[in-house]
């Protein structure tokens, strides 16, 4: 399968060496993305890396619905377009190592909106901590926390194998 079928289509199904050739040529690519835009656009480079990525963008418009005057327009979407990208590129991964299960894709939907809404509620519970200093890190974090916990457990859901009782 050629790598940009791999990546940005969500038609077929794959096994799990190529679920996991593909996470790492979006890891390369993030890698690749993030040194990019540290010399060409620092303000938009902590959209690249996973799971950082997410946060500062939560931060990120949280901040400019406080106070459209804290973070350029500009700068906040090309991030929320790295933040998509390396989405869809995900979504895909999953939806074709899914299938290949022969099992529902339904509770990846489930895990999808359940991801969105817990960044929402952190970008909310930040807004309304706003005006107390540092306490609007608080919600940052819990959101950093949670996202690597969420990742990692699809990551190892999908592509670690079930090992097999010996008889």
């Amino acid at each position: 399968m050629h790598a940009v079928s791999l990546l940005l289509d969500p038609r077929g199904a794959i096994g799990r060496r190529d679920f996991w050739l593909g996470l790492l040529q979006l890891g390369l690519v993030e890698i690749a993305v993030f040194a990019a835009l540290l010399r060409l656009a620092p303000e938009t480079s902590m959209g690249a890396p996973p799971v950082i990525g997410e946060v500062f963008l939560v931060g990120a418009i949280t901040a400019r619905a406080y106070d459209p005057a804290y973070v350029a327009l500009v700068p906040l979407l090309a991030a929320a377009g790295l933040v998509a990208a390396r989405a869809w590129v995900t979504a895909c991964l999953c939806l074709k190592r899914r299938r290949s299960t022969g099992k529902d894709v339904r509770p990846l939907l489930a895990f999808g909106l359940l991801t969105l809404a817990a960044h929402g509620l952190a970008g909310w519970w930040g807004l309304s901590l706003y005006d107390h200093d540092m306490a609007v890190i608080l919600p940052l974090l819990l959101d950093f926390a949670l996202s690597a916990f969420l990742g990692l457990w699809l990551v190892i859901w999908l592509g670690v194998p079930k090992v097999k009782p010996a008889s």
